[in-house]
């Protein structure tokens, strides 16, 4: 399977890299593809992930896992044009300066974005936990929930196995109307992040009676 990655800031390098050493075919979307930064990244990443223009990279992929900041979105969606029959993956959180979401009770930044791009499935997922936990899920044995939602269950499943490849216990709460309560949560864990009794290596994990508590 071939992963498209738009954003190569900390949660798209991380989720690349993480991919790419998993066995997928990483395609990061650059404008710049000999920045330093971009050629460091692909170091890192290995022999199985390169660059591609942002408008190729539909064509090329199965799943593009949208890592830009979240009012960047309608820009790159117009840029990559066509976008065939991939798997969009938001892992967007509509955040305005000041720590606010600008999306909630009656819609979200997830349901807006699938209005823009008509029939594309997406997939609300990877939004509500730090770039440390998407480098590693596992806390001493217990592995981090990654919860996501869409209203195509062949699309939230696939994007579930591109999570457990990666060492994540997916969890598939539902409907895209889901990510009205997905990105509250990341608010919640933003919260708890930039306190000092918490930090940012901390995660959710849902817990199911009778099953064991590890991967």
């Amino acid at each position: 399977m071939t992963i498209g990655i738009i954003g190569s800031g900390r949660v798209g390098a991380t989720l690349g890299k993480r991919w790419a050493q998993a066995g997928y075919t990483v395609l990061f979307g650059v404008r710049d593809p000999d920045a330093e930064k971009v050629r460091a990244l692909l170091a890192e990443a290995g022999s199985n992930a390169c660059t591609e223009h942002i408008e190729d990279i539909p064509r090329r992929t199965s799943a593009i896992v949208l890592a830009t900041p979240h009012p960047a979105l309608r820009a790159v969606i117009a840029q990559m044009g066509n976008l065939r029959s991939n798997i969009l993956v938001d892992c967007t959180n509509p955040i305005s300066p000041g720590l606010r979401l600008t999306v909630g009770h009656s819609s979200s930044g997830a349901e807006q974005l699938a209005g823009y791009v008509g029939g594309t499935p997406v997939v609300k997922a990877f939004n509500t936990m730090g770039f440390e936990t998407m480098a590693d899920p596992d806390f001493n044995g217990i592995t981090a929930s990654m919860f996501l939602c869409g209203d195509d269950d062949t699309a939230n499943r696939t994007v579930a196995n591109m999570a457990e490849d990666i060492g994540f216990d997916a969890v598939i709460t539902g409907p895209l109307k889901h990510a009205r309560y997905l990105e509250p949560m990341a608010m919640l864990w933003i919260e708890m992040a930039m306190g000092n009794e918490h930090g940012r290596d901390t995660a959710f994990r849902l817990l199911r009676r009778g099953q064991a508590t590890g991967r």
